[in-house]
């Protein structure tokens, strides 16, 4: 990854990140609005960005948290046992 693709992946879920804790925040005073935008937004990032991330290094250290996942007994391939959100859910069943 070049310079500028980690800039411009870097800066793009920083502000992803930012927004969804801007709606969080909205969503704690009005609950009727944002309904698992922020949660649900953190799961995509996740497994977008981070879960199938190319560094080898952040690939070695999710192998290792689905290993302990494992042995915690968390069997989905997806889960890693630290997000709380059930495989499969749909933004605003939470």
């Amino acid at each position: 990854m070049g310079y500028l693709q980690h800039l411009f992946f870097a800066a793009k879920s920083g502000f992803l990140l930012i927004y969804l804790g801007v709606t969080s925040v909205i969503h704690a005073i009005v609950p009727a609005w944002f309904k698992g935008d922020a949660p649900m937004g953190v799961i995509d990032i996740f497994y977008r960005n981070i879960y199938h991330h190319p560094n080898p290094e952040f690939q070695a250290h999710i192998e290792a948290e689905k290993a302990a996942a494992e042995a915690r007994g968390h069997t989905n391939d997806n889960d890693t046992g630290r997000t709380g959100h059930p495989p499969g859910a749909k933004r605003g069943e939470l």
